[in-house]
């Protein structure tokens, strides 16, 4: 079995996450993608996002989307937010190759996320390791260029062999969580309260 670890906020899901991890898959014919959420507190305090669904309600978002997947592609591990504190990433890629007996484990990032990969940016910690033992998966979309990325950065060229780009015809480009959630507060600004629940 090989999949692509696909970590992130997912605060909430949106349809772009779904259709562009399911077409990264396809294009490297793997077998699944594994979403891994973040802890709620890891969003709020480190992101510093203005709102973050609960642990809950964003591994119950991502669960009712893998029950209506017509194949079992999509994978929900919520090892992260289990954990008593957030993991790094490269301890994630480990806990999910154990635990899921996996052939190959690749980790899945957008382009926007690709030039934080090189260590002179202190981001990723053991990205040596993640480069090495998983390799990256890289989801590019149409206004950016990640050969172009690699090519000018050391770290990233030097480990080109170790990363692949799957090139996405991004007609989602203009769905993110971030107007997902604004939506939601205006529609609560403008509905009685006691309504809103029922408008979903």
């Amino acid at each position: 079995m090989n999949a692509l670890f696909f970590g992130g906020a997912f605060n909430p899901v949106t349809i772009a996450h779904i259709e562009r991890a399911k077409a990264a898959c396809q294009q490297v014919g793997f077998d699944q993608v594994i979403f891994a959420p973040t802890k709620s507190r890891y969003i709020i305090e480190e992101q510093q996002k203005g709102h973050a669904f609960t642990d809950a309600q964003r591994i119950d978002f991502l669960r009712t989307v893998q029950q209506a997947q017509p194949t079992a592609w999509m994978k929900v591990y919520t090892g992260e937010i289990d954990a008593m504190s957030q993991p790094r990433t490269y301890d994630s890629l480990c806990a999910c190759q154990k635990l899921y007996q996996l052939d190959s484990l690749r980790l899945l990032v957008g382009t926007d996320k690709l030039k934080e990969l090189s260590p002179t940016h202190g981001v990723w910690k053991h990205m040596d390791e993640i480069m090495t033992q998983f390799g990256i998966v890289v989801m590019e979309r149409a206004q950016d260029n990640a050969q172009e990325i690699i090519a000018t950065d050391a770290y990233l060229a030097a480990h080109q062999s170790n990363i692949t780009i799957v090139h996405l015809e991004d007609t989602l480009g203009h769905i993110s969580s971030t107007q997902v959630r604004q939506a939601i507060q205006v529609l609560q600004e403008m509905v009685p309260h006691e309504i809103v629940s029922k408008l979903f």
